[in-house]
């Protein structure tokens, strides 16, 4: 369905000067990310997730950083940066603590957990602040959490280095509780920048090893959530419904942005969104077990991932592949036509 992106990016140094600060009067904004910040993005900062009772999560303050970065909006960046530190930088660490509750006033985080995207989707939007506007402040947050990630989120485990989606929970008397889309491709890409450690390359090739073996059902396709037993066996979560849906759509959308050219990794991805392609709309998720398809379609942003493959794999046009923002989406779906729209424009400057 999916085979999307292209690309650990290599972005344009731009040393600071004090012009920077008001750069953001004159420059040409992306109409999307305006419609973005209106949709979601509080005047304090904070996210807004509006299809889940107006939360919000460390995910989602990560991917609005890293959208500031991309459109050299630096009085946004520091707003939503602000916000977070504030908010969910509350743990006795550098994480953070993964969701603010809207709907709790006595007590907006009631759970300490952390989860292991958000900080590195956070790490990763401070590590190309810190480039793009030269400012060290950034790019020590950004070591900070990493060296944080490394200490308490990575794991040895079944002859494999491991990411554990958050600090508690995960760790299971026989297995480890996945989730593959935490494996930020493009971003471990990046990492070892600011924090030189093998452990990055070593992350990359266990995610890459992982998703050859997570193939299930007639697509052989990665599911939302997987367990990784002491043995070494790859098997469908039973927490979880057995599907490729909301999580896994980032699987192929991360590998290609990372530049994996494995044909045979792409392949089931491909597979998919060559038959959705005949459908008159995607379904929202496909069943791993009895291979059947959501009885509703996929949202815009899922849609969006489906075009970027279709651009990336079989040389579709670029112009205008990638839907455009509406004022009616949600959140995670336009988060997710921000994230393939960035892909696309990074990887074509390849």
């Amino acid at each position: 369905m999916f085979a999307a992106t292209v690309g650990i990016i290599g972005l344009i140094l731009i040393q600071y000067s004090p012009f920077d600060q008001i750069s953001h009067l004159w420059k040409s904004e992306d109409p999307d990310w305006q419609l973005y910040k209106t949709l979601f993005i509080s005047e304090k900062g904070r996210v807004i997730d509006t299809g889940n009772q107006n939360n919000s999560h460390s995910e989602g303050q990560g991917w609005g950083m890293l959208f500031a970065v991309k459109n050299n909006d630096r009085s946004s960046f520091d707003q939503i940066w602000r916000w977070t530190q504030e908010n969910l930088q509350i743990r006795q660490d550098p994480l953070f603590v993964w969701k603010w509750d809207a709907n709790q006033p006595e007590d907006h985080t009631p759970d300490n957990n952390n989860a292991t995207d958000g900080d590195l989707y956070i790490a990763w939007a401070l590590l190309r602040a810190g480039k793009r506007w030269g400012r060290s402040e950034y790019t020590d947050a950004a070591k900070e959490i990493l060296q944080c990630v490394r200490e308490k989120m990575i794991r040895h485990y079944a002859g494999m280095t491991v990411l554990l989606p958050g600090e508690k929970g995960f760790i299971r008397e026989d297995h480890l509780l996945l989730n593959l889309s935490y494996w930020i491709f493009p971003a471990l890409g990046e990492f070892d920048q600011i924090d030189p450690d093998p452990v990055w390359q070593a992350l990359h090739e266990s995610g890459i090893k992982l998703i050859h073996q997570a193939q299930f059902g007639q697509w052989k396709l990665p599911s939302d959530w997987i367990e990784l037993t002491s043995t070494g066996e790859i098997r469908l979560s039973e927490d979880f419904p057995p599907r490729f849906s909301y999580d896994a759509i980032r699987v192929p959308l991360s590998l290609l942005w990372a530049q994996v050219a494995d044909r045979e990794l792409l392949k089931p991805f491909q597979n998919l969104s060559d038959h959705f392609s005949q459908l008159e709309s995607a379904p929202a998720w496909v069943d791993l077990e009895n291979n059947s398809l959501a009885p509703y379609q996929a949202s815009e942003g899922f849609n969006g991932v489906m075009a970027l493959a279709d651009v990336i794999i079989n040389d579709a046009k670029t112009d205008s592949a990638i839907p455009h923002l509406k004022p009616d989406q949600d959140y995670y779906s336009a988060s997710l036509l921000m994230l393939a729209r960035q892909a696309i424009d990074e990887t074509s400057k390849k």
